[in-house]
């Protein structure tokens, strides 16, 4: 039986609390939860996969009224005792390329903190792939995309604070990252043989890598600064 992949779903490493931990994800993200995944919507995703770890209740509501239409699924998944979040993320990323490699042509794999916006050709990111594809003279089914990590640091001193959606808040970027940098990816799942959260480290033979011009395109990341530079500088 020919099974008709669709055009593009999402993977998402694993919602968790943790509140030992200064650098991971918030411990509720449900103020921004529901316009995160209605951009996704907007941008060409079809469907989003989600692992639970441990999650606030208002996020487990959320999560359970999109799970109704369809347009989610959340699996749970647990911690490796010992490990803080790259081997699980690792894990659930792998584990969603797998359940999903038969039913997507792209998997984009995001975080509930970012956002990857096209900027030329087209408001939604399968039409866009397509042209960077067919402008780069790559066959699109061979063709894994990665995207420069663009900074919005919500810390920092010129957010806007009249707004309550994290991505209207901030609209002061840093310059893109050097790749690989944080750089986040859509990809074939036929043609990825294993995945971070980031990258795939490996290729079926016939894979080929566009890395989109951040001019282009970019990954839009809201998060807070680690490092105090800009506190003392001019």
């Amino acid at each position: 039986k020919t099974v008709i992949r669709k055009e593009l779903g999402a993977c998402v490493a694993p919602i968790y609390i943790n509140t030992n931990c200064k650098i991971c994800k918030p411990q509720n993200i449900s103020q921004n939860l529901v316009p995160w995944i209605e951009m996704q919507r907007i941008l060409g995703v079809e469907a989003i996969t989600m692992y639970n770890t441990s999650m606030t209740q208002n996020t487990s509501r959320i999560l359970h009224y999109y799970q109704k239409t369809g347009f989610v699924t959340v699996i749970r998944h647990s911690l490796i005792p010992g490990y803080s979040n790259r081997l699980p993320n690792a894990m659930a990323i792998n584990d969603c390329l797998y359940r999903n490699m038969y039913l997507y042509k792209k998997i984009m794999v995001i975080d509930l903190d970012e956002y990857i916006i096209p900027y030329k050709f087209a408001l939604t990111l399968p039409f866009f792939l397509y042209q960077i594809a067919e402008r780069e003279k790559v066959n699109y089914t061979d063709a894994n995309f990665y995207f420069a990590n663009v900074l919005f640091y919500k810390d920092f001193p010129l957010s806007d604070p009249s707004q309550d959606i994290t991505a209207l808040r901030h609209r002061f970027r840093m310059p893109p990252q050097p790749f690989p940098g944080g750089a986040k990816s859509i990809i074939d799942p036929l043609l990825c043989k294993h995945a971070h959260l980031h990258l795939c480290y490996y290729h079926g033979p016939r894979s080929m890598t566009i890395r989109v011009k951040p001019e282009e395109g970019a990954l839009h990341h809201y998060n807070i600064c680690k490092h105090d530079w800009w506190k003392t500088s001019n």
